[in-house]
């Protein structure tokens, strides 16, 4: 279209309204559009739809750069594409510097004819540059909030006057919609960009720091939307005062970091001060209106612009560098980076961040792997070798400048310094000036603090540095940041690593303090290899020599007795050790104690209870003996004067030290074997370690010993026990076709069969039957048996408040075999005797019914014996009962599913009589209006004959009435209120609904979640009812998920404060309509097709009646769509 064939002038409401229409459509349609490219266009055919304008531009002003740019042209109608060398020529040609004054002052400016051209063209001067064939030329501002992004310009080159006055203010909002859609389109870029920069940042591998900030570097120059061109990357050393800053990136280029001349050059181009600055508060600084402003992102005015900004590069709470931006040769005066180019700015400095910080991890962990493979793949490895390799590989992981290393001698309870640093010159701490100078900045008390806790301990300011050093002088020099970590080598704390900076605080965080502790946990390992190996070149030859000497141990084992054994062995120790006495104590496990079996040297013995030391815990007199049986390790008491030793106990007036090494075979401690001596110190550390050696061999020989006298006495009573065997297998025999029977048993029937059948195989005299019911928690004893008569059975006590042995079965479902002093013991200290037989042998069993992987104690079976007080009841004995008690469980468990479906079958016919009371109810009411209407009729026609039998009929059916009234009579009877288990009637019922709905549960349409506590306290009610109203809720809930078509349903039980316990069932269902949730118990309520509208109303009547409450609450403050809470009272 040209100027000729332009559009009929409009009238000022026909354009108002035409323009209204098309912002309408900018507003709505704009930014839908991908890109920058397609906003402009759309904008572009709008304008010209407006204004018909023969020519038609947006030009974009470059934000970063003082540069225009031709974003659309459209002429006559059509969009014009135009190669790159053509763009600043058309730029020219609209004029430049009339488009930078619009720019510039962010106003609309319209020249409508030549005269008016002229004019402003002699007002600017005569380096004006216009169009060349402009007769009428209009441009508006394309304005966001804070920046103009650039000129919408309409242009006709044949009228004057072409452009109307109502159509600058149109166009300037039309040009500002466009800016708004450009802007918002940049923003979403940025977008992407992060995440891909984040994603490429993550996946960077380099082989050194300068070579990964180069890598960071070319990715962010990808990046179009950032000033990378005036970039400065900054990289502080914390450890350093002079020099701490590093410039890695500057001038478009990555900087050579070991060139100092050229660091110092650009350095001094940087506001040091400023960059400290962000360095300590983290926070960025904006140069705006020429004035540097510390903001945080979220408190950059969105309406004003910086020419400097520079944000830190955080990684966990503290600052390693800065990024800047500043163009200083900018030859536009005005600000241009903003808010948004703030947080662009801060998120991708962060991002860095964290790639060095991935990067230092990575060659961390690699140079960490390669000093512990230094130092464990070591031949000779000495402490001296240690150090030197700390030395050479430290540096690379931690700050070594003021490092010192404090190993802890254990024996002495002290401190020595292996090894100090200061300002990076190893120290020779032989000197005592420089010793106490190193002390002077580690004290031992400090260094006792990280001992004692084995954690490391960051003192991060000189007010802490001062408190922990206890120091008053404030004028006194001492560290103003102080790192120490344990050395542990094992579960050994061997020293202390201590690295500290004398001039800046806050220098050493937790990454610091993980790297030093890894290292000195290194460092501490070898060293103890290197005593461990020392050790053992000590005793290699100690035992060559020693070999002869237990080689004749070995033959006293092969040709003679145990009691023979322990007396060479007594006499080698005594030749090993020189000890004036030993003597050997071997464990007893029946009586747990351990006892004298052998001695050798002659002393004045004082009583100490027949030579046997029990271990019971109620024995406070267990001696230095008894304390090294339970500890397994060796103790040596080199001074037993009164009150000089916490174990020992006087013996012998004679002895004045002691040494007591455990027997251990395999793990298994045999007993100890003990050496005296008349003197004080009377064993040296080198006897010490060869009684060490002695028993390692000794324990071998006795427990070889031991096992030949238990085959000699195997074989005689394998005899006996075949006997046995024999009676054995035939009880079994018979207690499997008791368990496989037909016909049923009952508890009682149980108890007397198991007592008659296992009296051929051991003493049944005094034995008792107990069983254990979980949801009363009582415990009912079913027969007892005293010195061979029956007797009325103990009263029945509960679980929770019995404290004998057949409680103690119950709660552990492990058996109780004692002697009489154990059975003494055991009452004395943690059990309460009912029977007063508290000093007999005794033996029970639990009755336990194996479930899967858990097992159900339904009781138990004891006996015991009153009449030899000294027996000690055998394994093979505790087999035998153990064996009776499973066959017993798993009759009274088919007993009781006997019973069960004895009573499900009784509920099934009660079921049965009220259907058919429901239909025969319905029946007669349906029949009876039938003969109602009859006999109305018949009763017009008086003398009818059918009267008699209307009546007869009515009769008949007030009889039938009658009948089905002493049926439902008959049904009234209802089920007894019962002590329930809440968990096992929720896990019952969760069970049924997996079965139910097993395919839906593995297709993930429902999610079942279930949170039930052991301890969930138990309630009383009629078992039945209460199942009943739970499975409506459950099933109205997997109702809604399904009709949702997929979700979770919750249920989680907890016990409350107030004595009661609460079920909370949850859905993410459908829910319920607003106006129906005053109606959800209302009786036949119901929202289903084929619903009954009792379900909930009976739940509400049954919750209540037992003194509960029941709440549903639809969309609460959850995830949820429907709540249900149900609260009942405890037992």
């Amino acid at each position: 279209m040209t100027a000729s064939n332009s559009p009929q002038r409009q009238s000022t409401q026909e354009l108002q309204t035409r323009a209204f229409k098309i912002i309408a459509q900018l507003n709505k349609n704009l930014k839908r559009h991908p890109n920058q490219v397609g906003i402009l266009q759309y904008v572009l055919s709008h304008v010209y739809e407006l204004t018909g304008s023969p020519y038609i531009y947006c030009v974009l002003k470059h934000r970063l750069q003082d540069e225009l740019e031709l974003g659309a042209f459209w002429k006559n109608g059509q969009e014009i594409e135009l190669q790159d060398d053509e763009t600043q020529e058309i730029i020219q040609q609209i004029g430049t510097t009339l488009i930078q004054k619009v720019i510039k002052q962010q106003a609309p400016l319209y020249l409508p004819n030549p005269e008016a051209i002229r004019a402003y063209e002699e007002s600017q001067g005569p380096d004006l540059s216009l169009c060349s064939r402009g007769q009428s030329w209009l441009g508006v501002p394309m304005t966001t909030v804070d920046h103009t992004l650039g000129v919408l310009i309409v242009q006709d080159s044949e009228r004057a006057n072409a452009y109307r006055e109502e159509l600058v203010d149109i166009l300037d909002v039309i040009g500002d919609i466009a800016a708004s859609a450009i802007d918002y389109e940049r923003l979403h870029d940025r977008v992407t960009i992060i995440g891909d920069v984040e994603q490429e940042l993550t996946q960077l591998q380099a082989d050194s720091e300068a070579q990964l900030l180069g890598k960071i570097y070319n990715k962010l120059t990808e990046i179009g939307d950032i000033d990378v061109k005036n970039l400065s990357i900054v990289l502080y050393n914390k450890l350093k005062l002079n020099h701490a800053f590093r410039v890695v990136v500057s001038q478009g280029k990555v900087q050579d970091l070991e060139n100092s001349v050229k660091q110092l050059e650009l350095l001094s181009a940087l506001n040091q001060d400023i960059l400290a600055k962000i360095i300590d508060d983290k926070t960025p600084r904006l140069r705006i209106n020429n004035e540097f402003k510390k903001l945080s992102i979220d408190d950059v005015p969105a309406n004003e612009s910086a020419s400097w900004m520079a944000v830190p590069m955080r990684i966990q709470g503290r600052a390693i560098g800065v990024f800047i931006v500043e163009d200083p040769d900018r030859t536009t005066p005005e600000s241009v980076y903003n808010k948004n180019d703030a947080e662009f700015l801060d998120i991708l400095s962060d991002q860095a961040a964290n790639a060095i910080y991935r990067f230092h991890s990575q060659r961390n962990s690699k140079i960490l792997a390669e000093i512990e493979n230094e130092l464990s793949n070591q031949i000779d490895l000495s402490q001296d070798k240690v150090f030197e390799i700390l030395k050479e590989r430290g540096s690379e992981l931690v700050d070594v400048y003021n490092l010192c290393v404090f190993l802890y001698d254990a024996d002495q309870n002290e401190f020595d310094i292996a090894l100090a640093y200061r300002q990076g010159d190893e120290l020779n701490t032989l000197e005592s000036d420089i010793a106490r100078q190193v002390w002077s900045n580690s004290p031992e008390p400090v260094l006792r603090t990280v001992l004692d806790s084995q954690k490391a301990l960051i003192l991060k300011s000189r007010q802490e540095v001062q408190q922990y050093f206890l120091v008053e002088d404030t004028d006194r020099d001492i560290p103003k940041s102080w790192l120490g970590v344990p050395m542990r080598a094992g579960n050994e704390v061997v020293g202390v690593f201590v690295t500290y900076h004398m001039k800046r605080g806050g220098v050493y965080h937790e990454d610091d303090a993980r790297l030093l502790d890894e290292l000195s946990d290194s460092v501490a390992l070898a060293l103890a290899n290197v005593k461990l190996a020392e050790r053992e070149r000590n005793n290699f030859q100690q035992r060559i020599d020693n070999l002869e000497t237990l080689g004749d141990i070995y033959e006293e084992v092969r040709q003679n007795s145990l009691k023979s054994v322990m007396s060479k062995i007594l006499e080698t120790a005594k030749e090993f050790t020189g000890a004036d006495y030993a003597d050997v104590w071997l464990y007893h496990k029946e009586r747990n104690e351990i006892k004298l079996e052998s001695q050798c040297g002659g002393r004045v013995n004082l009583d100490y209870k027949n030579d046997a030391i029990s271990l019971a815990p109620s024995n406070p007199r267990k001696g230095i003996s008894g304390y090294v049986f339970q500890s397994k390790e060796p103790y040596y008491a080199p001074n037993v004067a009164p009150g000089e030793d916490p174990y020992y106990i006087e013996v012998s007036p004679e002895t004045r030290s002691e040494l007591v090494v455990p027997l251990i075979f395999r793990g298994k401690v045999l007993g100890v074997l003990n050496f005296e001596s008349k003197e004080e110190e009377g064993f040296s550390p080198e006897e010490q370690q060869l009684a060490e050696t002695l028993t390692d061999s000794a324990a071998v020989a006795i427990e070889i010993s031991r096992i030949k006298q238990k085959l000699e006495s195997s074989k005689k009573e394998l005899q006996k026990s075949n006997t046995e065997l024999d009676k054995y297998q035939n009880l079994l025999q018979e207690l499997i076709s008791v368990v496989t029977s037909d016909s049923p048993q009952d508890t009682e029937a149980i108890a007397a069969y198991i007592h008659q059948e296992a009296s051929d195989l051991m003493d049944t005299d005094n034995m008792y039957f107990a069983t254990y019911d979980d949801t009363t928690d009582l415990v009912e004893f079913i027969m007892v048996y005293v010195e061979g008569k029956k007797i009325e059975p103990y009263p029945p006590r509960n679980l929770s408040e019995g404290r004998g042995k057949t409680e103690e079965i119950i709660r552990k479902q492990e058996a109780i075999r004692h002697t009489s002093e154990e059975s003494s013991a055991w009452y004395s200290t943690e059990g309460c005797d009912y029977v007063n037989n508290n000093d007999c042998p005794w033996l029970g069993v639990p009755i336990l019914l194996a479930k899967g992987e858990e097992a159900k104690c339904l009781g138990v079976i004891a006996t015991y014996s009153t009449k030899d007080k000294d027996k000690t009841y055998t394994e093979n004995e505790q087999r035998i009962l153990e064996n009776l008690a499973r066959w017993a469980a798993i009759t009274i468990y088919n007993a009781q599913i006997t019973e069960q479906v004895a009573e499900q079958q009784n509920v099934l016919t009660r079921s049965l009589v009220a259907q058919d009371f429901i239909h025969r109810i319905n029946s007669i009411a349906g029949t009876i209006p039938i003969w109602l209407q009859l006999l109305e009729m018949e009763l017009q026609a008086i003398e009818s004959p059918n009267i008699p039998d209307c009546q007869s009929y009515i009769q008949s059916c007030q009889d039938e009435f009658r009948n089905l009234l002493t049926q439902v009579n008959q049904l009234k009877n209802p089920e007894p209120q019962r002590v329930i288990n809440l968990n096992t009637l929720l896990s019952s019922l969760l069970t049924e609904i997996e079965i139910l709905h097993h395919q839906d549960l593995t297709g993930g349409i429902i999610r079942l979640e279930q949170h039930l506590p052991e301890n969930l306290k138990f309630i009383q009610g009629f078992p039945s009812l209460i199942a009943n109203s739970f499975e409506a809720i459950l099933k109205n809930g997997i109702e809604a998920v399904l009709e949702k078509g997929q979700g979770t349903l919750r249920v989680e039980a907890r016990n409350l404060d107030t004595d009661a316990v609460e079920v909370l069932i949850q859905d993410t269902g459908v829910g319920l309509p607003e106006n129906l949730h005053s109606k959800v118990f209302t009786p036949f309520f119901t929202t289903k097709s084929r619903g009954t509208g009792y379900g909930l109303w009976r739940a509400k009547t049954v919750f209540e009646n037992m003194g509960g409450e029941i709440e549903i609450e639809f969309e609460p403050e959850s995830e949820f769509e429907t709540e249900v809470t149900v609260t009942l009272p405890m037992v």
